[in-house]
Order: structure tokens, then C-alpha cells, then sequence
């Protein structure tokens, strides 16, 4: 199925913000726009060190990007004019053609084949909003079991989250706060033309990484956060398919190690290329394939099944979209508070015959964030996916060597039903404390060849400092030191250490509020810094 709307659309709550209905006219030249796959050389994929470094670490051997000559490009845009989009992942650019266009565009030896551009997704019916309380957040939290991963202190700390929606708001919200403050917030920019509408990725965002204390925490508040615009919402057209391929191009170049879509592609408006589920295929929507390529390089994607599910196939468009056909990804499907399927989240198999969804999360009764300061609760496979999202930045922080196949492997073993999979929920609802204590134990399996010591977390504390040691083989254990401003030794401690994943909480509430020097010693290694003891609150 491939729809392409915000996975608001897939099921968003407050739907209202989400794009024009269908049925709205297209634009003159709908029915010429095709993206064009060309002879192309292999070339090394552009982008920052840490995209590097995370390709080294986590992507298949062998990817690369294609690189477009620019003899290739000249005569290209000789032919047929401005391009719209160049992808270095595809090969290929996008272009508005007219037939004669085409014709002429066919017949260049550098042209490997000529392909409209296909579908966007469906709606979901505008759900009335309801205000949230404070500390509801708990109910998403506790539907995929995430509460005590945060209580050991995984919350994405040290990963690079990218998220892939429509408008942000710019993170204002005062979920965001924190975010910003820390200097997180790495990079937001939209590739859409015009005004946005709505805030669904602002609602979006906050399910992952919305921190306020008492009153709402996501899985990954504490993760790095990059955000691409790139559904436009006032319509629904294929060139939104061109937003989303640059948008994860540039997101990958960045360093991301998660992204999370949700959105997908499978109806567009009026006069526009729509998809058939005979094309859920994994291998051609063009944003399916932009997913599966991040993945290659090393990113987790993770992205919403879809809210076109119904009782009965003939009834809705019923399958799954595009990219969540796609088969790197980790697809999200949608659960009530009783633990059932919610009705609206798409189902498998994909075209080809594959499970989809691979996971559940809560998709209805979801707090997400609204306006600048308050809340409210929607639906759809939108908010679910974020979840998720959240939970596998926590798996990478406990465990950053982890491909993103094997992040999927994890979640689909730890989930409710792993013996059982199925077209409705997948391997099953996703269990975020089981999947980041697997994702801990494979580190004893794998450990890393040098010692680490992170730095200890928080760094402004009034009960515990927690220090973090990944260790080699043969590391036995590490030495704690805490001083005053005069050299003083006030704490002194051993902790062992296993190889892999090793944390240790130092009480710090007995000591007089103030600044302290710390020293962690392992293996050889050592780590030196300050945190502050807080007066209690």
C-alpha cells in the first residue's frame, strides 16, 4: 500500500492538522513528473565524521553511493529541463516531463528506465482532541514496558535521533526545553516549499524525546535530535516523494543513527500516481528504497505501519504502505491500552509475501504534545512508531556496535508473541526494558576492543552519579574517586566490571551540596571531570 501522507494521516490524533483531503485538483503537471534512473559510478557517500564513523561501525560492507556525472546531468537538463531532485542513493533524479519529453528523455544513451512517480497515503477520521493530565505519559510507557530502562538510565543518551514529518513548530513546546538548553537540538530544516500547516511532527517528536519532569517523559529524551520537513501538508502529491528521499539523504550525511518516519505513501490527491498493493514489493516506491539503502549504511528506520486497516480488505486500502514495506526497516503497527490490534493500523503481508507489521506500541490514548504548552491525547500508527524509535536509541546506547537488522532482530525476540508472528501485530507488542537488557547482554557476546569510560551522568546530581564502563575482554574492574575543591578523597570506590556494558550508581546525597572533582580508572584508561552535588529539592 503506499500512501503518502504524515503518518498523521496514518493515525494521528488530531488529524485536523494533516494535509487537504483527497479529492483536491492536482497541479497541471502531475502527470509528468517521473524520477530518472541514469548510468551512474560507483562513488564514496558524502557526509559528516560521525556518518562515517557509523558506517564503519554499523553499515553493510560494499554500499556506496552512486555519483551523476555532470556531462550526464548537462544533457539531462538539456533535454527535459530544470531537475527537481538529485539522489546519490538512486542513481536518479526527478523530473517534470512532458510525453514528448519522455520520448526524448528514453532515447538518451544514459537513461536506464523512466518511472513515474507512484502514491501518497490515506487519512484516518479527525479524532477530537482531549486534554492530558500530568504524568500520563506513563500509559504509552508502560504498553511497551519502557519505565524501568528509563529508572536504569537509558534515555538515548549519546544517540543521534532524526525524525522525518511535517511542521515541528520549531520545538517550542516546553517538552522540548530541556532539548534546546542542552544544545541537542543539532538541526532542523525543511525541504518543502511554502507554509506548513499543523504540528504533527512537533506531536510526533514529543512520543520519543518530550521531557518534563513529573508531567511527561519519552524513552529518548536524552538522545541528539536532527528533524527533516518534508510532508507538505496542504496536499498530498507525488513531489512530496522528492522531499522524502532528500530529506533522509541529508539526515544519513548528518550521522543520524535512528530515524523515525511516520509517514507513509500510498493514495495522492486527485490527478496524482497512486499506488496498488501489487506494488508494496520492498523494492519499488522510491521511498522504500531510500529506507532500506540508510538502513545499509548503518541507520535504524523505523517507521508506522499505517492507519489504512479495516475488518476487510475489500472495504479500506487494508496493507501496510510505503516505506514500511520496505525490508530493512522496522515497522510499526498499533495497539489499544487492552493490548488489541486498534483497528485502523494497516496489516501485512507485504506484496512479496513478507510479515509486516514487526512490532506494536500504544496508538490510541497517546499524550502528545500541543500548542506550545499543553497536551493531548491522539491516535494512529504515527504516535506508535516513536516509540520505538525511542526504545532502539536506548538499545544503541547501551549497545552502539548493533546493526540495524539486528536492533530489529531484538525487538521482534523480546515482543509478546515472538513464537507467532502475524499479519495484525507482528512479532508482537514491543517490550522496550526486555530489548535494551538484550541489547546490554549482546555486549558480553561482543565487547569493544578498547576500554570506555563515559562520562558520568548527571553531571548536576542530588542523590546519584551514575558512571558507565564499557570494558574489553580481561578488564576486571574500575576505581571511583570523588574529591573536594581541596584534594580531599570523598568517596573511594571498586567496581567490578564484566566485559561489555557496566554501570555503577555512586550515592552522592550524604555529601554538603558543591562542586567535586571525579576519577574513574579501567583498564588503563582514565576519565577526569567535575559534577555538582545538589542541595535536595
Amino acid at each position: 500500500m503506499r500512501t503518502g501522507r504524515i503518518l498523521w494521516s496514518l493515525g494521528l490524533l488530531v488529524l485536523c492538522t494533516a494535509g487537504a483531503a483527497h479529492g483536491q485538483s492536482a497541479p497541471a503537471d502531475a502527470e509528468r513528473t517521473f524520477w530518472v534512473f541514469l548510468e551512474r559510478q560507483p562513488a564514496a557517500c558524502p557526509g559528516t565524521d560521525a556518518a562515517r564513523a557509523r558506517r564503519a561501525l554499523r553499515g553493510r560492507n560494499g554500499v556506496h553511493c552512486w555519483q551523476l556525472p555532470p556531462a550526464t546531468q548537462r544533457a539531462l537538463r538539456a533535454t527535459a529541463g530544470p531537475l527537481r531532485t538529485v539522489s546519490r542513493w538512486l542513481g536518479a533524479v526527478s523530473v517534470a516531463l512532458t510525453p514528448a519529453e519522455r520520448r526524448a528523455v528514453e532515447a538518451l544513451p544514459m537513461v536506464r528506465r523512466v518511472q513515474p512517480l507512484g502514491l501518497r497515503l490515506q487519512r484516518t477520521a479527525v479524532r477530537a482532541p482531549e486534554v492530558v493530565q500530568p504524568g500520563l505519559a506513563g500509559l504509552q510507557l508502560a504498553t511497551v514496558n519502557a519505565v524501568r530502562a528509563l529508572d536504569d538510565g537509558f534515555d538515548g543518551r549519546g544517540v543521534h535521533l532524526g525524525f522525518m514529518d511535517a511542521s515541528y513548530r520549531g520545538f517550542q513546546h516546553t517538552v522540548f526545553a530541556p532539548l534546546r538548553a542542552s544544545g541537542r537540538l543539532r538541526g532542523l530544516r525543511d525541504f518543502t516549499p511554502g507554509t506548513q500547516q499543523g504540528q504533527h511532527g512537533q506531536m510526533v517528536a514529543s512520543v520519543a524525546v518530550g521531557y518534563q519532569p513529573g508531567r511527561y517523559v519519552g524513552p529518548a529524551h536524552g538522545a541528539t535530535v536532527w528533524a527533516a520537513t518534508t510532508e507538505h501538508t496542504p496536499y498530498e502529491r507525488n513531489i512530496e516523494e522528492d522531499f522524502f528521499v532528500a530529506g533522509l539523504e541529508w539526515l544519513e550525511r548528518q550521522g543520524v543513527d535512528v530515524v523515525n518516519i511516520s509517514l507513509g505513501y500510498t493514495r495522492f490527491d486527485e490527478g496524482e500516481r497512486s499506488y496498488m498493493p501489487a506494488a508494496l514489493d520492498g523494492d519499488t516506491a522510491v521511498t522504500t528504497r531510500a529506507a532500506d539503502r540508510a538502513a545499509a549504511l548503518g541507520v535504524t528506520v523505523v517507521t508506522s505501519a499505517g492507519n489504512g486497516g479495516c475488518a476487510r480488505a475489500e472495504r479500506c486500502w487494508y496493507y501496510v504502505g510505503t516505506p514500511a514495506d520496505a525490508d530493512s526497516v522496522i515497522t510499526v503497527g498499533a495497539v489499544r491500552p487492552d493490548s488489541s490490534r486498534a483497528s485502523f493500523s494497516a496489516r501485512g503481508p507485504t506484496a512479496d509475501g513478507r510479515i509486516k507489521p514487526d512490532v506494536a506500541a500504544l496508538g490510541t490514548r497517546v499524550a502528545v504534545a500541543n500548542g506550545r504548552d499543553t497536551f493531548v491525547r491522539g491516535g494512529g500508527t504515527s504516535f506508535a512508531a516513536p516509540m520505538v524509535s525511542g526504545i532502539a536509541a536506548q538499545m544503541l546506547q547501551a549497545n552502539p556496535r548493533l546493526r540495524p537488522l539486528q536492533v530489529r532482530a531484538i525487538l521482534r525476540q523480546t515482543a509478546s508473541h515472538p513464537g507467532r508472528p502475524n499479519n495484525r501485530t507482528g512479532w508482537g507488542i514491543a517490550d522496550g526494558t526486555a530489548a535494551v537488557r538484550t541489547a546490554v547482554a549482546w555486549t558480553r557476546l561482543w565487547p569493544p576492543p578498547l576500554t570506555q569510560i563515559e562520562p558520568p551522568y548527571p553531571l548536576r546530581a542530588t542523590r546519584r552519579v551514575q558512571v558507565v564502563v564499557r570494558a574489553a575482554a580481561g578488564a576486571r574492574h574500575a576505581r571511583i574517586t570523588l574529591v573536594d575543591r581541596l584534594g580531599r578523597v570523598q568517596i573511594a570506590q571498586t567496581m567490578p566490571l564484566r566485559a561489555g556494558y557496566n554501570r555503577h550508581a555512586l550515592s552522592v546525597h550524604s555529601l554538603p551540596p558543591g562542586v567535586y572533582g571525579y576519577r574513574v580508572q579501567a583498564d588503563g584508561h582514565t576519565r577526569r571531570g567535575v559534577v555538582s552535588v545538589l542541595p535536595p529539592s
